[in-house]
């Protein structure tokens, strides 16, 4: 799946919340690209910014590993998660409107 360094898309999540990711770098580890992204979040006035490092499978693009900072709130440091489902679709199922599922949880 091709996404380039200053790719730039907003999610809509079951909330109605909006938020923006931006990739940042694209690598390759052990043959299969990855990508570092970042999406930064208002929250109570102060700036949250996460970084994330996702790879390119076959279904999609699958996130790997997250890390938040937030140091107006004293948070910083890696996110243990687990989820289910591709954080972005396959190009040939990624259209204007599409949806899918993706969930995961967070542990600080």
């Amino acid at each position: 799946m091709p996404i380039r360094v200053g790719s730039k898309w907003s999610y809509v999540d079951s909330d109605g919340a909006i938020f923006d990711l931006e990739v940042l770098e694209i690598n390759e580890v052990n043959g299969i690209p990855e990508a570092s992204l970042q999406q930064i979040l208002e929250f109570q006035g102060e700036t949250i910014i996460i970084d994330y490092a996702w790879q390119c499978k076959p279904e999609g693009i699958d996130m790997l590993m997250a890390g938040i900072y937030a140091l107006p709130f004293n948070i910083q440091g890696e996110i243990d998660y687990s989820s289910e489902g591709v954080s972005l679709p396959k190009e040939s199922n990624l259209d204007t409107g599409a949806t899918w599922e993706f969930s995961y949880t967070i542990q600080f």
